[in-house]
């Protein structure tokens, strides 16, 4: 039937905007030496994507070219580099501007200490459901304060060899690359860390054949094409309605839940139901390994260490900010990986492949802020002499520590996380496998030294969690030390 036209309606009329204000912003750090920074100005978020832009990178370091819908009258915040880990957000207003042109300075309170290097290991760039284009995801890495980039689109490859020759060409703050990809099942989501030369090739790319893992085949044959290709696998995001164990949960994984995957995800983009559950399994998943024993109904026996990522799909329209700095932001970097790497030579390749090595064999910790430096390196196995196993570690918080907990399969006691819930509430979360809580006053440095006594244990793992002050409740969490008591 045809459809009558109401006559009353007034023709909708577009006319073009005001002209945006050129903003020109320089940033430096307290040496005056540029940086990579990100600049977000606030009330300006389009309706419509494309339409208006209200976050800007810097395209030459230490230079941002803004736009403002009054050069007069606006507000904005400087995410400086490595922020919320190294540095805060700044405010920026109208009253700062001379001649169209204002100068920030970034003061990096902390610094990465030497022998580590931060990676975010699961960001897209502009395949699929993703919109960053290479030109715009290095930036994004750069402020974020990463040295080590990384490409893992929902099923491509293709965009990884572009993104390599770019960052060669332009980008030499960016110390290392690896190419990866999302394996992105309908039922669950895994990324791969090449491992060898030849896997790191076959995901590079470099004719863009979109050199992918197949999604149709069952989980075990995932794993082992993953595998076969010289890969670790990760169970990405695996509380969420796409992981792995909210599938098994549903007794809903193709060919049924095996073992066999590598890594095991924080992911930024998850509320703290999901984040704590996925810590208490990784905790009963070494406990497991350790005592050659059973978790999730499987036999434990390959060890399945953390890693963290912020899963951003845009880095120009990440969210929108608030008062408080952008807890709320799906920032590059917002929660990320720092690897120990023995030797820091060598070229985007070789640095790439230390990483993805080093990662795997839990040489790693994960962190939405506080920055740790262990004396002893994590994922080693130590002798603890008459029983006693020491813990050296010095630690940088934003925000200041509110609480350290030491975690290990000897812990009993619980710890109480502050969190939040799926819909964003305030909320108390259980954490396991704590051995002793540890309070501090919200100093920005600490210097951790704990005995760990094993008793009459034979084996232990041992971790670090570092809770900070922040509103929002960020932390960092070791991957575990594995001890043997020398006592008889």
């Amino acid at each position: 039937a045809a459809v009558a036209v109401p006559q009353n309606i007034a023709p909708l009329r577009l006319a073009p905007g005001k002209p945006r204000g050129a903003l020109l912003i320089k940033l430096a750090n307290k040496n005056v030496n540029p940086v990579w920074v990100k600049v977000e100005v606030h009330g300006e978020y389009p309706i419509v994507r494309f339409t208006v832009y209200s976050f800007f990178q810097a395209s030459t370091k230490g230079v941002i070219n803004a736009q403002v819908n009054d050069i007069n009258d606006f507000k904005a915040t400087v995410f400086g580099q490595g922020y919320f880990f190294q540095s805060a957000p700044i405010a920026l207003d109208s009253g700062q501007v001379k001649d169209g042109a204002a100068k920030v300075t970034v003061d990096l309170k902390h610094s990465v200490p030497a022998g580590w290097l931060s990676a975010d290991v699961h960001h897209h760039a502009n395949k699929n459901d993703a919109f960053a284009d290479p030109a715009d995801l290095i930036p994004s890495i750069l402020a974020s304060g990463l040295p080590v980039a990384l490409v893992s689109d929902h099923d491509f490859t293709v965009n990884n060899y572009d993104t390599y020759e770019l960052i060669k060409s332009d980008y030499s703050d960016i110390v290392g690359f690896i190419p990866s990809e999302e394996i992105s099942a309908s039922w669950a989501h895994f990324n791969v860390l090449p491992q060898t030369a030849e896997s790191y090739d076959y995901f590079m790319d470099p004719n863009r054949e979109n050199r992918v893992v197949s999604v149709f085949q069952p989980f075990p044959g995932i794993v082992r094409k993953t595998h076969e290709l010289g890969a670790t696998i990760t169970a990405n995001h695996p509380y969420y309605a796409y992981g792995l164990y909210y599938a098994r949960e549903l007794d809903a994984v193709p060919g049924g839940y095996v073992d066999d995957f590598d890594l095991i995800e924080l992911n930024a983009n998850c509320d703290d139901v999901e984040i704590i559950k996925t810590l208490n399994d990784a905790f009963a998943f070494w406990t497991a390994y350790m005592v050659k024993g059973e978790h999730m109904g499987k036999k434990v026996e390959r060890l399945h260490y953390l890693v963290a990522a912020s899963d951003t799909h845009d880095v120009l329209y990440p969210g929108i900010a608030n008062d408080k700095g952008g807890s709320t932001l799906y920032h590059t970097g917002k929660a990320r990986t720092y690897a120990h790497i023995d030797d820091l030579a060598g070229d985007l390749k070789a640095v790439g492949l230390s990483v993805a090595n080093n990662i795997r064999d839990g040489h790693s910790y994960v962190s939405y802020g506080p920055i740790l430096n262990p004396a002893k390196v994590f994922g080693n196995s130590f002798t603890a002499e008459k029983g006693e196993f020491e813990i050296d570690v010095e630690i940088q918080s934003l925000n200041g520590v509110q609480d350290i907990v030491i975690l290990s399969s000897l812990g009993s006691k619980e710890y109480t996380y502050k969190g939040k819930d799926g819909s964003g509430q305030t909320e108390n979360f259980v954490l396991k496998n704590v051995l002793d809580v540890l309070p501090y006053k919200g100093e920005n440095k600490v210097g951790l030294n704990y005995k760990a006594q094993m008793g009459k244990e034979k084996d232990a793992w041992f971790a670090v969690l570092v809770v900070d002050r922040s509103d929002y409740q960020m932390f960092a969490v070791s991957n575990p030390y594995w001890v043997s008591s020398s006592v008889k």
